[in-house]
């Protein structure tokens, strides 16, 4: 039905309530015919259609809703867990590194000499006892030898 002939019937249906059924109430028996009352009733059947189409579409938008609520709820907590498991992990990781420096390099029987003396391949000895004194001693057998003093930890 187009909204021209809605128009129509409505004006006539409203004039024919006023009329105590005079020559207003002729023109909408005229304008109300079988096939209009089952146009109108087939346009009520669609809309009733329409809206039942409308709220399953609305049931579903909100059960998918619910859905994602619940996902987005499992993870976060995944993720708070997640997050208090690593926390612990770099506390460790941290506690663990500030415990290697403050560990302090010992000298004392981790140091070891490269001794170089001219024209001869390089030697790596180990220092026992007074490094001063070995030194000395290395220097005064050959003044030109060259000794590195690296110290392993």
């Amino acid at each position: 039905m187009s909204e021209i002939n809605s128009q129509a019937l409505r004006e006539a249906a409203e004039q024919a309530m006023h009329d105590d059924w005079g020559f207003d109430a002729d023109l909408f028996h005229e304008l109300v015919t079988p096939s209009i009352v089952l146009e109108l009733l087939d346009e009520r059947e669609r809309n009733q259609q329409y809206i039942k189409r409308r709220d399953q579409e609305n049931e579903d938008i909100a059960l998918t809703v619910g859905k994602l609520r619940v996902e987005l709820e499992t993870a976060k907590s995944k993720l708070n867990e997640q997050r208090e498991y690593y926390e612990g992990v770099i506390s460790d990781g941290s506690k663990r590194i500030a415990k290697l420096e403050s560990n302090e390099v010992r000298e004392d029987g981790n140091q070891f000499l490269v001794v170089r003396h001219p024209g001869k391949t390089p030697v790596i000895k180990h220092c026992t006892g007074d490094l001063e004194e070995f030194l000395r001693q290395l220097i005064e057998q050959d003044p030109l030898v060259t000794i590195d003093i690296i110290t392993h930890r």
